[in-house]
């Protein structure tokens, strides 16, 4: 009889951890659904659970083509509170899920304003969380963040960004080596009992 040696099976560190989605959304033709669904299909097989806001958990705060034709209309007739009365339960829901979530990727397009990104990501930053960033050229990395957030986190192409959180997902380094080593800011806990 051979005797066979079962490969050990590799946790997923990153299994059931929360990720929030946040970039542009309020200048964006496709309001930021196009890269946030194919972060969430291309690395479906982590098992991480998406904090998207484009697709909230929640009805209130939803922004349908519906709702930002409104807000566009009652701002360029000056009805501040209506704007308001829209704005105060997104801004809210897409901030609790920026305290919910384990870690934030951020898709900076330099061409495009964005307004309540900032607010997000210091947010996170605030509350030790990892902060991973993808835009198109690390030259362009906007000079307030290098003070914000680590430069080794930001990445000028998707595969690698995929790449960084594969390895953290499958490191054999104890979850406390790795947390020590990332100046504790990935703290991850074993969601899925492996």
């Amino acid at each position: 009889m051979i005797e066979t040696k079962t490969p050990p099976v590799i946790r997923n560190k990153l299994a059931g951890s929360r990720c929030y989605l946040a970039g542009a959304m309020e200048k964006k033709e496709d309001k930021g659904t196009g890269w946030r669904n194919d972060v969430k299909k291309n690395l479906q097989y982590l098992h991480v659970f998406w904090l998207d806001p484009t697709c909230k958990p929640c009805e209130m705060g939803k922004e349908t083509k519906e709702v930002h034709k409104k807000l566009e209309k009652d701002r360029s007739e000056l009805r501040d509170n209506a704007v308001k009365s829209i704005m105060r339960p997104v801004r809210r829901i897409d901030l609790r899920m920026v305290d919910i979530c384990d870690f934030m990727i951020v898709n900076v397009d330099i061409d495009v304003p964005t307004f309540g990104t900032h607010e997000e990501v210091l947010r996170a930053i605030s509350q030790n969380k990892p902060v991973l960033v993808h835009l198109a050229g690390k030259k362009h990395l906007p000079l307030w963040w290098y003070d914000v957030v680590e430069t080794g986190r930001v990445f000028t192409k998707w595969i690698d960004l995929y790449a960084y959180l594969n390895e953290i997902a499958t490191s054999k380094d104890t979850d406390e080596e790795l947390m020590r080593a990332s100046g504790y800011s990935w703290m991850l806990f074993d969601w899925m009992g492996e």
